[in-house]
């Protein structure tokens, strides 16, 4: 077994052009228990994908097997997806249309290939990394596999490019006629075969192109296969995680896979951070994540306090480099997860405030972090608020600027460190020259962000910190003609409007393009899905918002951009061709209303009207209203089902009175409002709609005036209903003395609290319309709660 290596850090001052590729395409086969049903290819492509884009590193996912071989098992096409792309026909199935794209790239330099089955789970290791360590410039190395009891595995192998004895030997590989061990006798033959009946007085030695490495370093097993072919076994800190011999049918083994297949530093210190969703209400999720988060950043705090490292350690070794993990998945969270007001409390005189001012304090500690290190330590403390303070703002820019490190960042690295700078000063003189030079960066990097989608995104960024200048500005017109727009995915094609805002790019020709590409999306005949959940709702409504303040046009005569896109919407959304059908689904017409909400939501310092005039404010709400109109008089509500009725209902309730932000003016006409009441009212809400729902309606009925009977009729009819729901029903009643079902919803959450909903239901007593009986119940309410208060412990939250 080849020793173990200390894997040295990669050289910065040059990146390699690496791509990662996998297979996750299970064909029937009885041999190996694989079928089609298998949950890996929903698992392994997020992980591999994270890796690929924490380091920039593109990522290639095969859905296809090979020509001829589609009724075999992945193992035997890795060799012939995995061949360096060349203009030679060698294959010809359909990932050939990937590989074909891959020759129009800037040539491959080395090429991973990981099994759909191993889940990376070093995220501080660069695949650079271990080619600077075990295929150095000045060595052949040209192949790099992990050596196990039986020989080698190449669930995941690494094979260099540009260089014409790398296709050879995948060529000789995928027809060598040995297949005992699947693949991997084929890769091992040709591997060994010339040197393996050499002389016999010479020891054997592999030839030179080819390095054997320890599987810590490339493919760690797990048991069972780790124990029964006495290989060796995964530990934390390796590189990969191979479940090879260990099937996802095993339910030790899937849970394994489930667990493995998430970045481990959010398992290490928030596992509630890692799910893909929560069971849990937002509400809830917020308390555990704060809650988990408190805990850690304690623990964190208790060790920095008894180590003294930030105090003793001159230079950050890894003791520090893991609280800087630490800092990044808390700032990943909490971005997601916590509310700033919270998350300002976690930050406030703790861990990342105490691990920034550690490199404040001496610049010439971050020249010891990697690149990709730096990059999350910027970002970090932008996310958390650290970095408007003039010290922290000097410190980042100069560590950014100093020895030109910015020119090393890279994919979505490059991407949140622009971001993170929208946090510094415009006053800082290092962030004018910074953003300059990051929007260079990202022009150069255009073809591989454009690759990972990022592109779109990264302009924006980079153009909160600059001026872009004339000679740029034609640049960009001919990338976003030639490239971004044919281009672009839903996601892009939303955040276009708004990167042209931040760069300022008020050409006439590419809003056209832009308008054509974006109304044929919403016309097109799968346009279903392409506002189909809240966050593409809220990714049109900050569309919208970006509309409102670009103008296009030569100088002097420019127009609204949101009143272009509306003239060109109205006659699709008014009828098709014949005149009377609108071009656009009933999905469509309804997400476009629901995607209005999001123009009243507000964060703090968020100012969408900043530099509009009051007439411009005004034609910015007519606008709006028009466009609402026209998607209100197409839409046939009456074809709605009963969940969906009630979502237009919701958000047109709060989009009509609400006088927030963008939405100051915006009306829908009393006679659609009359129309969506109508057939509200006509839905048997006792059996379509759950408490929740009813909650939400009810609340709808008291922002808009109408008449709740209906909806507390089934309030009360509903059976085992909880208190919450009765307590956060009170501040939307009205009580006038009679027996009503408010009144009885009144009664019922009066009597059944207790303890802590005591006091929530005293407040939303407090908020009630009308007049609340005086008679004995709020005192009850008084004294159940100072009972509770009472027995309360002394350090009770």
């Amino acid at each position: 077994v080849p020793p173990l290596s200390e894997v040295t850090a990669a050289s910065e001052a040059r990146r390699r052009n690496i791509e990662i590729h996998s297979i996750c395409s299970y064909a029937d086969d009885p041999t190996s228990n694989t079928g089609l049903t298998s949950e890996l290819p929903e698992m392994a492509p997020r992980n591999h994908q994270s890796y690929a884009d924490h380091f920039g590193y593109r990522y290639v996912l095969h859905s296809d097997l090979a020509e001829g071989r589609e009724n075999m098992e992945a193992h035997y096409s890795k060799m012939m997806m995995s061949f360096i792309p060349s203009r030679e026909p060698f294959d010809r199935d359909e990932s050939q249309v990937v590989l074909r794209a891959l020759e129009t790239s800037p040539a491959i330099e080395w090429l991973l290939f990981i099994d759909c089955d191993a889940f990376f789970t070093d995220f501080t290791t660069s695949l650079d990394a271990l080619v600077d360590t075990f295929a150095p410039e000045e060595s052949d190395v040209a192949f790099i596999v992990a050596e196990d009891s039986g020989g080698i595995n190449t669930g995941v192998f690494m094979v260099k490019g540009g260089i014409e004895w790398s296709k050879d030997y995948l060529r000789r590989v995928s027809v060598a006629p040995f297949t005992t061990a699947w693949d991997q006798s084929q890769f091992f033959w040709e591997a060994v075969k010339d040197n393996l009946f050499a002389n016999a007085s010479e020891d054997f030695s592999l030839p030179k192109q080819i390095r054997f490495v320890h599987q810590r370093h490339l493919n760690a097993f797990v048991p069972p296969a780790s124990v029964d072919w006495m290989a060796y076994e995964w530990q934390p800190g390796d590189f990969v995680r191979h479940f090879a011999g260990c099937p996802w049918q095993e339910k030790p083994c899937l849970t394994m896979m489930k667990e493995t297949s998430i970045p481990l530093q959010w398992m290490k210190y928030c596992p509630e951070c890692a799910k893909e969703t929560s069971s849990m209400p937002e509400r809830g999720a917020t308390n555990v994540h704060y809650s988990l988060w408190k805990r850690t950043l304690a623990e964190a705090g208790a060790l920095l306090e008894s180590s003294r490292m930030l105090e003793e350690e001159k230079i950050p070794s890894r003791r520090i480099f893991d609280i800087c993990d630490l800092t990044y998945a808390f700032a990943v969270c909490a971005e997601k997860h916590i509310p700033k007001r919270k998350r300002e409390e976690l930050v406030k005189g703790g861990v990342p405030a105490r691990l920034l001012t550690y490199f404040i304090e001496d610049p010439e500690r971050s020249t010891k972090l990697t690149v990709v290190q730096l990059g999350r330590l910027v970002w970090s403390t932008a996310i958390l608020g650290l970095l408007g303070k003039n010290e922290a703002a000097k410190a980042i820019t100069e560590a950014l600027r100093k020895d030109e490190r910015y020119k090393e960042l890279s994919g979505k690295n490059l991407v949140r460190v622009a971001e993170a700078l929208k946090g510094v000063s415009q006053a800082h003189p290092g962030r004018r020259h910074l953003g300059d030079r990051i929007m260079g960066q990202v022009l150069r990097q255009r073809r591989d962000l454009q690759k990972m989608g990022l592109l779109v995104e990264g302009l924006r960024a980079a153009g909160q910190l600059t001026v872009v200048n004339s000679v740029t500005q034609h640049k960009l017109v001919d990338l976003f003609l030639k490239v971004i727009i044919p281009e672009a995915g839903t996601a892009e094609l939303l955040a276009i409007p708004r990167c042209l805002d931040s760069i300022k790019l008020a050409d006439d020709v590419v809003f056209e393009e832009w308008t054509n590409r974006f109304v044929s999306a919403l016309t097109d005949a799968h346009s279903d899905s392409f506002l189909a959940d809240e966050s593409g709702e809220a990714a049109f409504g900050e569309t919208l918002r970006s509309l409102s303040r670009l103008q296009v046009g030569p100088p002097g005569l420019t127009s609204g951009a949101l009143g272009i896109l509306v003239d060109r919407m109205s006659p699709f959304i008014q009828g098709g061709d014949d005149g009377h059908v609108s071009s656009l689904s009933t999905r469509a017409l309804t997400a476009i209303i629901c995607a209005f909400r999001s123009l009243g939501r507000l964060v703090i310092g968020d100012n969408p009207c900043q530099g509009m005039g009051q007439k411009e404010i005004r034609e910015n709400s007519a606008k709006f209203t028009k466009l609402l109109t026209l998607c209100y008089d197409a839409l046939e509500v009456s074809t709605l089902s009963s969940d969906q009725l009630l979502q237009l209902v919701s958000r047109t309730a709060s989009i009509h009175t609400d006088e927030r932000g963008l939405l100051r003016g915006v009306r829908i006409p009393r006679e659609h409002l009359d129309r969506l009441r109508g057939e509200i009212m006509e839905v048997s809400m006792e059996t379509a709609y759950p408490p929740e729902d009813l909650l939400t309606l009810l609340k709808t009925c008291h922002l808009l005036g109408w008449d709740k009977s209906r909806v507390c009729e089934a309030i009360v009819a509903e059976s085992g209903l909880s208190r919450s729901i009765l307590v956060r029903s009170l501040p939307y009643l009205r009580l006038d003395g009679s027996q009503s079902p408010e009144a009885e919803i009144y009664q019922k959450a009066l009597c059944s609290t207790s303890g802590r909903e005591a006091a929530q239901c005293l407040v939303q007593v407090m908020s009630m319309e009308g007049d609340v009986p005086r008679h004995e119940d709020p005192t009850k309410l008084l004294r159940t709660l100072f009972k509770y208060l009472v027995a309360l412990p002394l350090d009770s939250d």
